[in-house]
């Protein structure tokens, strides 16, 4: 089999089974009442849940980049 091939194959299998997950996870939901919940959101916290969303996301960059330009810490801290 041509690695394009089995890449292809790959790639279906995935969409399949992703697919069928949200066929599965989404057939009990009652949309009528999803809709009625979703008409009900308030604008300002809609808008604040998003800023504090998004400012946890700029902190986790913000430590991630920090954990990544520190050095490694030493083999041994204990005295020999």
């Amino acid at each position: 089999m041509q690695p394009k091939t089995k890449k292809h194959i790959t790639l279906a299998v995935g969409t399949a089974v992703s697919l069928a997950c949200l066929v599965w996870v989404f057939s009990g939901i009652d949309f009528k009442q999803l809709w009625i919940a979703v008409k009900s959101i308030s604008p300002m916290w809609l808008a604040v849940s998003t800023a504090l969303f998004m400012f946890t996301m700029y902190l986790r960059a913000v430590r991630s980049s920090a954990r990544s330009t520190t050095s490694p810490p030493a083999a041994s801290s204990r005295p020999s």
